[in-house]
C-alpha cells in the first residue's frame, strides 16, 4: 500500500487515462501479464490490503463491517493522504466498471450518504452498547441499584 501511494501520490486527473502496472518478483524480475488483467488486480489488490483492518485505517465492527479507524491518524503515518489515495482507487474502479466487494459498515455508508444516523445503526459499532441501551430504556427497577455512574472528566 504505502509504496502504492508513493507512485500515486499526485496522480490527479490522470486516473481517468489506463493504468500501465508492472508486477516485480522476488527476484526482482518482471511477472507475465499484460493489459486491463493486470491493472484490474492491481486496484482490486490495493483496495483489499488498504482496507484491511491490519493497516490501521479502518476497523473492524461486529460482524466484520470496515468503517474508519478513529485512531488512524495516531496510528498510520499521512493517513489522510492515505485515504484520499484509496478513495481515488475505488473511484478508478467504480469507473472502470470493476466490482469490488467492501464490506462497509451501514452506519459510515449513511454518513457518506449524507443520512443521519439512528441508536437502530449502533449494533454495528457496537452491539454491546446497544443492548445495553436498550436494557436501560426499558429498565422498569430502581436505578440506583444498578451502581450507575455517569461522569464528564474535564480537566486540562
Amino acid at each position: 500500500v504505502l509504496d502504492a501511494y508513493s507512485e500515486l501520490k499526485g496522480f490527479g486527473t490522470r486516473w481517468r487515462l489506463p493504468i500501465r502496472v508492472r508486477f516485480l518478483g522476488l527476484e526482482g524480475l518482471e511477472e507475465a501479464g499484460v493489459g486491463e488483467g493486470v491493472a484490474k488486480e492491481f486496484l482490486v489488490d490495493l483496495l483489499r490490503a488498504g482496507f484491511d483492518p491490519a493497516l490501521g485505517l479502518f476497523s473492524a465492527g461486529a460482524e466484520g463491517a470496515l468503517y474508519p479507524n478513529p485512531a488512524a491518524a495516531l496510528l498510520v503515518r499521512d493517513s489522510q493522504g492515505l485515504y484520499e489515495m484509496l478513495g481515488a482507487v475505488l473511484a478508478k474502479t467504480l469507473y472502470e466498471g470493476i466490482l469490488v466487494e467492501l464490506p462497509l459498515a451501514s452506519f459510515f455508508l449513511n454518513k457518506l450518504l449524507g443520512r443521519t444516523n439512528t441508536v437502530n445503526d449502533l449494533p454495528a459499532l457496537d452491539p454491546q452498547l446497544y443492548r445495553s441501551l436498550t436494557f436501560l430504556k426499558t429498565f422498569d427497577g430502581n436505578f440506583e441499584q444498578l451502581c450507575l455512574f455517569f461522569a464528564i472528566d474535564q480537566s486540562s
